[in-house]
């Protein structure tokens, strides 16, 4: 079975092919996953305001319960 990579696959096996050592690439990593983590901020930020989802609405799901009694 052949696996098919997508383009951010093939751009990221082309940079990491120029790697060095494991320091650059524990640097290469570091940089990626805060790319990602600003990446998710933003996306959650964006939910959050559409939804109207505030501090207080997440804070009023810590305690809510939404598990059924179980059948005993």
């Amino acid at each position: 079975m052949a696996t098919i990579l997508s383009p951010i696959q093939m751009q990221l096996l082309q940079m990491f092919q120029y790697q060095r050592n494991e320091k650059e690439l524990e640097e290469m990593r570091d940089v990626l996953l805060r790319y990602l983590h600003a990446k998710t901020d933003r996306e959650v930020e964006k939910a959050c305001k559409e939804k109207g989802i505030t501090v207080e609405t997440v804070e009023g799901l810590k305690n809510a319960h939404f598990r059924t009694p179980s059948k005993q």
